[in-house]
Formats: C-alpha cells, sequence, structure tokens
C-alpha cells in the first residue's frame, strides 16, 4: 500500500500511523494488466469496515510512461495486515 493510501492527510513516517503486524480495513481500489494491486486503507473507516467518501480531489495525469489500463475494482477487502510498513508491503488477509 502506498503512503499515500494510508490517510487523507500528508504522513511523513508510515511507522507514525501503523506499527508492523497491525491489521488494518482496506479497499482493494485497482488491479492493472500485471497484476500489481492498489490498496487504499483511507477510504474504509477503521471502526466499520464500511467504505467512505473520496474527499481528495482528482490528481491530474503525469507526464512520462503510461502504464496501460487499469482495471477497477469496486470491491473492498475486509483486513490486511502490515507486513513491513517501511517497505510499504501488504498481505491481504481476508475479502469478502
Amino acid at each position: 500500500m502506498h503512503v499515500s493510501e494510508i490517510k487523507n492527510e500528508r504522513v511523513e513516517n508510515v511507522r507514525d500511523v501503523l506499527t508492523e503486524g497491525q491489521e488494518v480495513k482496506v479497499k482493494l481500489v485497482e488491479v492493472d494488466q500485471r497484476g500489481k494491486v492498489r490498496l487504499s486503507m483511507r477510504l474504509v473507516d477503521q471502526e466499520t469496515g464500511e467504505e467512505i467518501p473520496d474527499t481528495r480531489p482528482p490528481r491530474e495525469p503525469r507526464e512520462g510512461g503510461d502504464r496501460g489500463p487499469a482495471v477497477t475494482v469496486g470491491q473492498g477487502a475486509t483486513a490486511a495486515e502490515i507486513v513491513d510498513p517501511a517497505v510499504t508491503a501488504v498481505a491481504i488477509v481476508a475479502a469478502p
């Protein structure tokens, strides 16, 4: 999970927000053509697991390489375990 998907506010250090082994609720945002997943913690209420609206404005497209179209997935995972917050690796524990 990318650091920008942890909270709507800027996160300087992941370890200030999460601890290794902490279980969090995430939403599966997309899966690209290579099978790479994009997860978001900031789009899920951490108490209830309910999806919450995205309040950030859309990002402008960046110049440079295009990775091709992504497949958007509307289903949210119910929990994830942060394997190593410093590396932003995530393992899905359970999905609906």
